[in-house]
């Protein structure tokens, strides 16, 4: 993308350049190298962040400075009051939101029996939330939800409570290897 901005005369006749740090996931991690990037590499706008906790970091940093930032990570709280801004943006999807689309689409058409996996933090009880707040509008009902640390590689005694329940639907809110880790889990036991 730089180059190819860069091909057709910059930004305002100035030339774009990337200056990419990794926060690691980090909370304390992304507030520094944000904190580097406008002290020390003067930039003038900042974009990234897959994870809420990091770009609140990061927002908290650029936030004061009237900062651009292009926040990424699915966080309802991102462009909410107290957080609001009027420099940071949030073009992602947030959970409020994908819980409305695909909650309604899933109550309508797969059954309104729901189970919950959810990853014991901010994303996954914020899927939750908006999740069950649809199945209750739908007059649905809630079989029960199981919570897990972050980090899980057996996720057995969650996929027999699920499987017990015998939901219509079953929510999974979490990422990476969490989820391949739960999936891998439910299809040992049959779950589709």
């Amino acid at each position: 993308a730089v180059e190819h901005i860069n091909e057709k005369g910059g930004v305002l006749g100035r030339k774009v350049e990337a200056v990419i740090r990794d926060d690691a996931g980090n909370a304390a991690t992304g507030a520094t190298r944000a904190k580097e990037l406008i002290e020390k590499e003067k930039v003038d706008m900042m974009a990234g962040g897959n994870l809420g906790h990091t770009t609140h970091a990061v927002h908290q940093q650029t936030a004061p400075k009237k900062m651009i930032l292009m926040a990424n990570a699915m966080s309802n709280e991102i462009t909410s009051v107290p957080m609001f801004s009027k420099y940071t943006f949030h073009p992602d999807i947030t959970m409020q939101s994908a819980g409305s689309v695909i909650g309604k689409y899933a109550a309508e058409k797969l059954g309104r029996r729901w189970y919950f996996l959810v990853a014991d933090y901010a994303f996954g009880w914020a899927c939750y939330n908006a999740f069950s707040s649809v199945l209750k509008q739908a007059k649905g009902e809630n079989l029960g939800i199981s919570a897990h640390p972050i980090g899980t590689a057996d996720f057995s005694t969650y996929v027999g409570k699920i499987m017990a329940a015998q939901p219509e639907v079953l929510v999974v809110a979490n990422a990476g290897k969490d989820q391949i880790n739960a999936w891998k889990g439910l299809r040992e036991f049959g779950a589709t």
